[in-house]
């Protein structure tokens, strides 16, 4: 979570305090992005902490990224005491935080989707499993952190996962559907909306998008378009039809709206949507954005993004995942980094996501705990440079995927 102060209007400069979704690479929960102070004990679950650190710092501006928070209502309480807010109320968070509830609008608007059927109980799983013979997803319904969803052909597994599931709510099951994923960022300021560079996302654990879903193992920006008409098939099939669904269903907000897609051979459909940034899309985009990004969050809660130009760089980006041994599934924790690259350089970035600092010493905290994103004039200049700085990246069990970027002919 993002909490801006801006204290000088004359020029522009501006207070940026973040509270971290787990732990921080300082330890604490939370760390300061610029400037002085910082919000030294408050978790992005503590809501009494958030609107108490926010009413004594006379914050100007959240950025929430949690999707727990957001669906929990963050947005909600903030609004109530006139904080303006990036990010949707819980109702319309929905539209992340339930397959069912996204799936329904999509369908309702004939966005193209997967064909769905929605598992309410086991003997409904079992009757739907015997009745496929071919690869089959499984998707949680609620929140699971990216690895609610399940592919496989083998009906065992399926029925194993599914019957775990439903420990926790319903189950949708879709058709497989095959081709390149991509991510599509819309920033809305509740009325008008703008369209950023497309980004390539790598769900799969492993090379040659094999092995169980993962939440994200790298990206691509901007995207080669193979297809020339791409960007108008997307904008007239799918952007058009969901703003006019968001404006008809009462449903628009101020924020971010990620649009998980796949390019299959008839087309982009819609895999999913986030209601938030996330990683390591965001990783890959937002280091080429060239306009000072508090300028767009501010056209955005004062209704005014149809007057403000976002501008990107000419360059391109590779984001890959460094990954704990064992990730996606069961994972090493506390393992010693004993090499790491610099946080920024010209020819990239290192992001901590999941570690903290004990000892002098850098320690993993989760399954994905760095990603680096190579920046370069061109794609293979930016995968070149992405993975040196993989191999700088050092602790017992790193791995991470050595195909990212390679569908594209670089």
């Amino acid at each position: 979570i993002v909490i801006v102060d801006r204290y000088d209007n004359k020029t522009n400069d501006y207070k940026t305090f973040a509270i971290a979704n787990s732990n921080s690479i300082n330890n604490k929960h939370s760390i300061i992005l610029n400037g002085k102070g910082a919000f030294s004990s408050i978790s992005a679950t503590d809501f009494n902490g958030i609107i108490g650190a926010v009413k004594k710092y006379d914050i100007d501006l959240v950025v929430i990224g949690p999707e727990d928070a957001l669906s929990e209502g963050l947005t909600d309480l903030l609004i109530k005491i006139g904080i303006p807010v990036i990010g949707p109320p819980a109702k319309k968070a929905k539209l992340e935080s339930s397959k069912q509830f996204c799936k329904t609008f999509l369908n309702r608007h004939n966005i193209p989707t997967a064909f769905s059927k929605l598992i309410n109980n086991s003997t409904d799983l079992e009757k739907a499993l015997n009745s496929e013979s071919a690869m089959t997803v499984l998707k949680m319904d609620g929140l699971a952190q990216g690895k609610g969803v399940f592919l496989s052909s083998d009906k065992h597994e399926l029925l194993n996962f599914g019957l775990k599931a439903l420990n926790h709510g319903p189950v949708l099951m879709e058709e497989f559907l095959s081709g390149d994923e991509l991510s599509c960022f819309l920033v809305m300021d509740g009325k008008n909306v703008k369209l950023l560079p497309l980004v390539s996302d790598y769900k799969r654990a492993f090379n040659d998008n094999l092995g169980p879903n993962s939440g994200g193992m790298g990206a691509v920006c901007p995207v080669p378009l193979k297809d020339k008409n791409l960007l108008e098939r997307i904008s007239d099939n799918i952007i058009k039809p969901i703003e006019k669904g968001l404006k008809n269903d009462g449903l628009n907000y101020i924020g971010i709206l990620f649009i998980g897609l796949i390019y299959t051979k008839t087309g982009p459909k819609v895999l999913e949507f986030n209601v938030r940034f996330g990683d390591p899309e965001t990783q890959a985009l937002l280091p080429l954005l060239q306009t000072d990004i508090i300028d767009v969050f501010e056209a955005m809660t004062t209704g005014c993004l149809n007057q403000q130009e976002i501008c990107f760089h000419n360059m391109s980006s590779v984001s890959v995942v460094v990954a704990s041994a064992g990730y996606p599934d069961a994972y090493d924790k506390h393992k010693v980094v004993t090499k790491l690259p610099p946080l920024e350089s010209d020819s990239g970035i290192l992001f901590h996501s999941n570690t903290i600092e004990k000892n002098r010493n850098i320690i993993t905290g989760g399954g994905r705990s760095f990603t680096v994103t190579g920046i370069g004039k061109y794609l293979a200049e930016a995968k070149i440079n992405a993975y040196r700085l993989v191999e700088q990246v050092k602790f017992d069990g790193a791995w991470s995927r050595s195909d990212i970027a390679s569908n594209f002919s670089v």
